[in-house]
């Protein structure tokens, strides 16, 4: 298991702790998909989270998403909703 994989696997399942309690609607198929983080590539972790963070950047998706890095706190990335806000650290992910 890389620093990778398990930091992925971190923001993946803060992400889908938020997410089931505020929007459950948003990513319905991500209780299911959970499952094979603990196995998965740290690859296949970004690109599901790529896949969630782009389904939360289409117009008509009120949610704004991101998230920090320990142990510092650091900007670690966002959706393009929350990108285009003046607000936003970085302007790339």
């Amino acid at each position: 298991m890389t620093d990778t994989a398990q930091q992925t696997r971190a923001i993946l399942a803060a992400y889908q702790q938020v997410m089931s309690a505020s929007w459950p609607q948003l990513h319905p198929e991500m209780a299911g998909r959970a499952a094979s983080w603990e196995s998965a590539t740290a690859d296949a972790l970004k690109d599901e989270l790529r896949g969630y963070v782009r389904v939360a950047s289409k117009p008509d998706c009120a949610v704004r998403v991101f998230w920090k890095l320990t142990p510092d706190y650091k900007f670690g990335g966002c959706n393009e909703h929350l990108r285009e806000t003046p607000a936003c650290p970085v302007r790339t992910w």
